[in-house]
């Protein structure tokens, strides 16, 4: 890395930084990461922490001032609280809390682009424009947070980067069954995102060696099962990834949906609403306990699916699709990392349409690294469409693909993109 490309490399990379620390310093200013209001009224974010902490103070996976399991915390999926813990250990000062996870994350970036550049066998120049991952709106925007959104988009880009340079060895694909199985841990809403990536890596190794594919199907689904199986052995109450599976899934099917939802407040609708269709004798043996309920919330909304016909069910499914697909939001967001979103998603759409049309024309089987590039793409596109069909998307939930598909475009693109940049250099000469 010398001279004019170390240059542009740097430059780039102290812009994102530059952007994320404004944004950083912009939340520390409002009080966002003082404890008393971080811990307590920050929603999501705060409750992640409580169980982190919880997590270093008892060692043990719950959201108590005291030690003991709690239902409530198998809300949030786990690997989040903690890889959040040992930070909190190390300090309770959030802004320190917030500054080392922007510098692990944009290692794992790094390490990412490296990677690239290594199995590509191509100069640093090649990297260059990956760079511009680090300004990628949706990841700044939750980075600065305590969401988990901004380290599941960046595992998905890892994932990605690996499967794409995937040597077929049973290092690489243990790597790839470690990581698939930590991104559903971390964030849910991906799983049909990952089972279909995941199975045509299963199929694809298994022509090579059985043996190895089903080894690293059997890490994959250990390593899944193991968190489920913890909360049946915890709660004696079935086996599952969080407390909040019927809940989603009665804020997706309602009859308010069709009038009422949006690509931004999707998650706000009451998930109580379909408890109606059950009889009061079935609710009466709730013991309102968070598993309790959600178990109810699940039945409450197969009744009301089984009640309406199927032409209202297109209805909301069409409904629920559109608004995934929207680039713009449906209720008003302010402020310009918002509206640069928009631009990015529109370009999500153009990699969509531009992998399905690759595909029809046979030119997926043309290059080894653009086939599974669009293997990546097609797996987030029916990600997308089954969990947005089986419960909802929206903006937020699909902010973590958004590292990955502009990477994919690039990929896809960099050739076309380097003669337009070759050609108006010679333009301003």
């Amino acid at each position: 890395m010398r001279g004019k490309t170390g240059l542009l490399a740097i430059g780039i990379i102290i812009c994102g930084l530059a952007i994320k620390f404004y944004f950083i310093g912009a939340f520390n200013s409002q009080g966002a990461y003082e404890a008393k209001n971080a811990f307590v009224n920050n929603g999501d974010a705060g409750h992640y922490l409580q169980i982190a902490k919880h997590i270093g103070k008892f060692h043990e996976y719950s959201d108590l001032d005291k030690k003991g399991l709690s239902e409530n915390a198998t809300w949030r999926p786990p690997l989040w609280p903690f890889l959040l813990s040992p930070a909190l250990l190390l300090t309770n000062n959030l802004l320190v809390v917030v500054i080392l996870k922007t510098i692990f994350e944009t290692a794992l970036i790094l390490f990412s682009l490296l990677f690239i550049k290594k199995r590509s066998g191509r100069s640093f120049k090649f990297v260059i424009p990956f760079l511009f991952l680090l300004l990628e709106p949706h990841y700044l925007k939750y980075s600065v947070t305590f969401l988990s959104e901004s380290l599941t988009a960046v595992l998905i880009l890892l994932l990605a980067v690996l499967f794409v340079y995937d040597d077929r060895s049973l290092r690489s694909g243990l790597r790839i069954s470690v990581l698939a199985a930590l991104i559903i841990l971390c964030h849910p809403v991906a799983v049909f995102f990952i089972a279909t990536l995941f199975s045509v890596h299963f199929f694809i190794t298994a022509r090579k060696n059985l043996r190895d594919a089903f080894l690293q199907a059997l890490l994959f689904i250990g390593l899944v099962g193991s968190w489920g199986l913890r909360n049946e052995l915890s709660f004696h109450k079935g086996w599952y990834l969080t407390a909040s599976q019927g809940a989603v899934f009665s804020k997706g099917w309602n009859e308010q949906v069709v009038s009422d939802f949006t690509n931004t407040q999707g998650d706000n609708a009451d998930e109580s609403i379909n408890l109606k269709f059950l009889t009061k004798e079935s609710y009466a043996s709730a013991s309102g306990s968070v598993l309790d309920m959600g178990k109810f919330y699940r039945k409450g909304t197969i009744a009301y699916i089984e009640k309406i016909g199927f032409f209202e069910r297109l209805k909301i499914i069409y409904v629920k699709l559109r608004s995934n697909f929207n680039p713009f939001p449906e209720t008003p967001k302010e402020g310009w990392l918002e509206k640069s979103a928009i631009v990015l998603r529109g370009l999500w759409l153009l990699v969509f349409f531009q992998s399905i049309l690759l595909v029809v024309k046979r030119v997926f089987y043309r290059k080894t690294v653009n086939s599974r590039v669009l293997i990546v793409v097609l797996s987030v596109l029916s990600g997308q469409l089954l969990m947005a069909i089986l419960i909802y998307t929206g903006l937020r939930f699909n902010a973590i693909y958004g590292l990955c598909l502009l990477a994919c475009f690039l990929f896809l693109n960099l050739d076309i993109l380097t003669k337009i940049y070759k050609k108006t250099q010679c333009a301003f000469h």
